[in-house]
């Protein structure tokens, strides 16, 4: 059957370049259910052919209208119970990752500024688990796919979405 289509695919490109005009006449062995499959759909080859979609990088170009945008967006708040062993120190920041010794396909991870968290939490290691609310700032995907493509893994990669916090109440 995709012999016979593709038969009828090359017969119609050819018959397109000679210059003759008019639909093609099908052979004797043509039982017309290889027709749907020769009809050309139109598929967009450009990004002039897609219609565009708002992404996040097409920001207003007045920086008083993203003020009052971003001003008049909806904080969120979060509650985190930070368990002291899933607690690191990388650099200028401490990174929460909890579930991180569980297999998943998506993973939560949390940044806090490491000076402001000293401030309102205290130094790692911590004494006990600590419950905080959080404000998100900002957040963003990434998706991560072991080098070895013999290990398990599943569909996509696994997901890792990263959020930066900063502290906003503690209960010890």
């Amino acid at each position: 059957m995709r012999s016979l289509a593709l038969l009828l695919i090359l017969t119609a490109a050819c018959s397109s370049q000679s210059g003759s005009e008019g639909p093609s006449q099908p052979d004797a062995t043509d039982t017309g259910t290889a027709t749907a499959a020769a009809t050309a759909v139109p598929v967009p080859t450009t990004t002039a052919d897609v219609t565009p979609t708002a992404t996040a990088t097409q920001a207003p170009t007045a920086t008083a209208s993203a003020t009052a945008a971003a001003s008049a967006a909806p904080v969120e708040t979060k509650k985190l119970t930070l368990i002291k062993k899933e607690l690191r120190v990388d650099g200028n920041s401490i990174v929460f990752e909890p579930n991180r010794g569980v297999q998943k396909a998506k993973y939560d991870t949390y940044s806090f500024d490491k000076a402001a968290f000293e401030a309102k939490v205290g130094k790692l290691p911590l004494a006990a688990d600590v419950e905080v609310e959080v404000e998100i700032v900002s957040s963003g995907m990434k998706s991560n796919k072991p080098s070895d493509p013999k290990l398990p893994t599943p569909m996509g990669g696994i997901s890792i979405m990263t959020y930066e916090c900063k502290i906003l109440s503690v209960k010890k």
